[in-house]
């Protein structure tokens, strides 16, 4: 008998779901945006997880930012009011699995198992949105950490002249930040408004390519900071 199932991607801009197959094909997807109030947002997704769990989905797979102990959310990230919630304990009524894991870690393992680090025992990735997230993979094996915070990327520290979290990587090397500015840059009055700035980009438009060298200089000494220490085959 054929199982799909749902995957949620808790992002702090976005959610983005979809359903697959156990061959990871996307059978359909969708998103919405993240909605910065904890009830709306738990309306929210329960409305998601009730239509798949409608249409027979076998398991259910959510990734979200924040430190996460097996199944419970801790901190939150991004999304400070994550913090505590458990998605297993939420739907264990509808007796099927769920899995929780960080959405950093989710990225990586779906990249080796599938993607440009496929079957790779050293890699890494990198996932660029509101903060900048990372999962590790060294000798086969996801890095966890003793307190499940290996690959939390947001908080190395990148510029020391700036306080606080403007400082760490989050900040300093958040894309949606870098849209923003470009958006402003090129008088686009929609500041969250991805393709227009890179649009922009790709058209060689003086201020936004040189927002965007910046932003590139500030992934590539995160990608520096990351070799150094795991010294990896590569990184996505």
């Amino acid at each position: 008998m054929k199982k799909n199932y749902l995957s949620i991607d808790i992002g702090g801009t976005n959610v983005k779901y979809a359903e697959l197959d156990n061959g990871g094909h996307i059978i359909e997807e969708g998103k919405i945006k993240t909605s910065q109030k904890k009830d709306q947002f738990l309306e929210n997704i329960d409305q998601i997880v009730e239509k798949y769990i409608q249409k027979g989905v076998k398991g259910l797979a959510f990734c979200a930012p924040g430190k996460i102990a097996h199944t419970k959310i801790h901190f939150g990230g991004a999304l400070p009011f994550l913090d505590g919630i458990d998605f297993a304990e939420r739907y264990q009524k509808y007796n099927i699995p769920v899995a929780v894991i960080n959405d950093g870690k989710a990225s990586a393992l779906a990249e080796n198992w599938l993607g440009s680090l496929k079957d790779m025992k050293n890699c890494a990735a990198i996932t660029l949105g509101t903060g900048v997230g990372g999962g590790i993979i060294v000798n086969g094996q996801l890095l966890n950490g003793a307190h499940f915070q290996a690959g939390e990327l947001s908080f190395l520290q990148l510029n020391m002249k700036e306080p606080g979290f403007d400082g760490f990587a989050g900040g300093y090397a958040s894309a949606v930040q870098m849209i923003k500015k470009v958006n402003r840059a090129i008088n686009n009055e929609d500041e969250m408004d991805g393709l227009a700035a890179f649009e922009a980009i790709n058209k060689g438009k003086e201020e936004a390519r040189k927002i965007f060298d910046e932003y590139c200089k500030r992934i590539a000494a995160i990608i520096i900071d990351i070799q150094a220490v795991v010294d990896l085959d590569a990184i996505a």
